[in-house]
């Protein structure tokens, strides 16, 4: 799960870099598969929270995975804008 948790944040941070250039002007780079990355950690979620035995783990890794859920449609809406001239 950590695994899927970083690699899914690495995604994050790199799409997010990838807009802020875009916003500045620098070269564009390709857009990184964030909602792939996001399907991931759900996967690798759903089938190894059963393993842990701490209800609070459980409790953060649940509210994480809910932030992320929020965080993607935000992240990829503001992707898809386009700077008005």
């Amino acid at each position: 799960m950590r695994e899927a948790s970083a690699g899914f944040r690495n995604a994050l941070a790199n799409e997010l870099q990838t807009i802020s250039a875009r916003v500045i002007g620098q070269g564009v780079s390709p857009d990184y598969d964030v909602q792939r990355a996001l399907v991931e950690l759900e996967r690798v979620s759903t089938s190894q929270i059963g393993t842990i035995a701490s209800a609070d783990v459980v409790a953060q890794v649940r509210a994480r995975l809910a932030l992320y859920q929020e965080a993607v449609p935000s992240v990829l809406q503001i992707a898809r804008l386009r700077l008005e001239k």
